[in-house]
């Protein structure tokens, strides 16, 4: 996304020049891309200029939004394969004692949300880079782009 959001705004950008500055697997990020695509945060543009663009502004987009785009919802435990009551074979307590962990977890859950929510990406990708406004940066012409753009590290 900070790539995505840092591009030139008229400029998509390629999920190939994506994977590799990255260095993951295009086909993990392209299943990460099209969730976002899906969640209406970025667009994917076909042909020969085609790739990614972000669509929605990142001062109106919350790192929620984000994390629940790639993720889905916070969900911090799970008992789905019901380990814990195989593992006491489904005695009183086991069942009382998943009850407790899934409130206590779903509560945890809902203030990692609640955090989330509240921190707007626009403002915070600008404290990160310890800039005013972010910058503007060709990421296919990485070289030039950073040094006019960046600071050094």
């Amino acid at each position: 996304m900070v790539l995505l959001a840092t591009q030139i705004p008229e400029k998509s950008l390629k999920s190939q020049d994506i994977s590799e500055r990255l260095q993951m697997s295009q086909a993990y990020l392209k299943k990460i891309m099209r969730k976002l695509v899906v969640a209406g945060l970025i667009k994917s543009v076909s042909g020969n200029n085609g790739g990614y663009m972000i669509v929605k502004s990142i001062n109106e987009m919350t790192l929620y939004d984000i994390y629940h785009a790639v993720c889905g919802p916070v969900q911090t435990f799970s008992d789905e394969d019901n380990m814990l009551l195989d593992a006491f074979n489904g005695a009183m307590q086991a069942k009382n004692g998943l009850q407790e962990l899934e409130e206590v977890f779903s509560l945890m859950d809902r203030g990692i949300e609640k955090f989330l929510k509240g921190i707007i990406a626009g403002p915070f990708l600008k404290n990160i880079l310890g800039v005013s406004e972010v910058p503007v940066v060709d990421w296919t012409d990485v070289e030039k782009s950073i040094k006019d753009n960046l600071r050094e590290v």
